[in-house]
C-alpha cells in the first residue's frame, strides 16, 4: 500500500490513531480495544519513537538522573521483557 510503511501491513492514520490512544492509555488497553496484538502495537512505537530520538540534539546534555524507582526497573527489566 503506498499509504502505508513497507512491510508494515497498517496504514499511516492507522497509525496515528493508536499512537494517540498509546499516550493516553497502556499498549495492552490499546491492542485489546483496536483488536491487534500488543506486539505489533509496540513495533509502531518503537519505530516512532525511535525516529524521534534519532531526531534529538542532545549534544548539550551533560547529565542524565534516575530515580530509585528507575534504577530498579532498569535491574529487573530487560527489553525483550519490557514489550
Amino acid at each position: 500500500m503506498p499509504w502505508a510503511r513497507p512491510g508494515n501491513g497498517f496504514t499511516l492514520l492507522f497509525e496515528q490513531a493508536a499512537m494517540s490512544l498509546v499516550k493516553e492509555m497502556l499498549v495492552l488497553a490499546v491492542s485489546r480495544q483496536l483488536e491487534r496484538s500488543d506486539q505489533r502495537l509496540w513495533r509502531i512505537v518503537h519505530h516512532h519513537v525511535g525516529r524521534m530520538l534519532g531526531q534529538l540534539d542532545l549534544s548539550m546534555v551533560e547529565a542524565v538522573g534516575l530515580d530509585s524507582a528507575m534504577s530498579r526497573c532498569l535491574s529487573t527489566c530487560s527489553p525483550s521483557t519490557s514489550r
